[in-house]
């Protein structure tokens, strides 16, 4: 009878708890910065902790969107935001490979920044991955983004042949490209994500070019491994040239 009494009671806690608590309010991300201003600020803020920043390679690959970012343990960060890739040199002069990093700016002023670090467990690959899926960030080059450069990269030999190219990450290969329309496509890949095995071949520590030349040189059928996802099955396809010219036309889609 006492704990019928007793799980009453926290019930009815529990329900008064839920009833009074108020809707979030919509979030200010602030004013919305220029492109200009995003790619300066957001640059600095990448590059204060790199070993030899002139060197360093920046791909603005997603467009700017409003509202917050949240990180991992922390609280949400409101402001305009958007992520790229960053690849730099060590102390011994190499490339590591691009990550993923994630910049938040709110009236005129950095207020967080931070980079992947290509590991299983990159929250901030995983979190820009996350975004992209859900379709937050504009295309690069489109009205409101903070793209810069060309939106539209050229397309090498062997991305028509499953409809994807990657580049090299620590871990693995990052999709750099998913073509519409391809089989990469149909199977739900999207850019941001990481391949960590092709047909079994563990590709942690292989520079691009050969793992480019494993894409070229498979034949038929290729399994994936991915981080976070269930392996995926691709059959080669050949994309038409109305295809490619359409791509070209309107340039990559997250």
């Amino acid at each position: 009878m006492h704990r019928s009494i007793r799980a009453l009671a926290l019930t009815m806690t529990l329900a008064l708890t839920i009833a009074a608590k108020k809707p979030e309010a919509p979030i200010d991300p602030g004013p919305r910065p220029t492109d200009e201003q995003f790619r300066a600020a957001g640059e600095q803020a990448i590059l204060a902790g790199f070993f030899d920043p002139s060197s360093a390679q920046i791909q603005w690959d997603q467009g700017l969107a409003g509202g917050y970012w949240k990180p991992v343990l922390q609280g949400k960060v409101p402001g305009w935001f958007t992520c790229g890739l960053v690849n730099g040199k060590n102390r011994m002069g190499g490339y590591v490979g691009f990550r993923r990093f994630v910049v938040v700016m709110k009236d005129d002023a950095v207020v967080f920044s931070a980079i992947g670090d290509g590991k299983n467990y990159d929250f901030v690959s995983l979190g820009c991955q996350k975004a992209m899926q859900q379709g937050l960030f504009p295309a690069p080059g489109a009205s409101g983004s903070a793209s810069t450069g060309t939106a539209v990269p050229d397309i090498p030999d062997n991305a028509p042949r499953f409809g994807f190219d990657v580049t090299n990450v620590p871990d693995g290969a990052y999709l750099s490209i998913v073509m519409p329309g391809s089989a990469a496509a149909n199977a739900g890949l999207v850019t941001g994500m990481v391949i960590t095995k092709i047909n079994g071949v563990g590709l942690r520590g292989f520079d691009l070019v050969t793992m480019q030349k494993l894409i070229k040189g498979t034949e038929g059928e290729m399994t994936l491994a991915i981080v976070g996802h269930a392996d995926v099955k691709l059959s080669r396809t050949v994309m038409s040239a109305a295809d490619l010219a359409a791509y070209r036309a309107t340039g990559p889609k997250p």
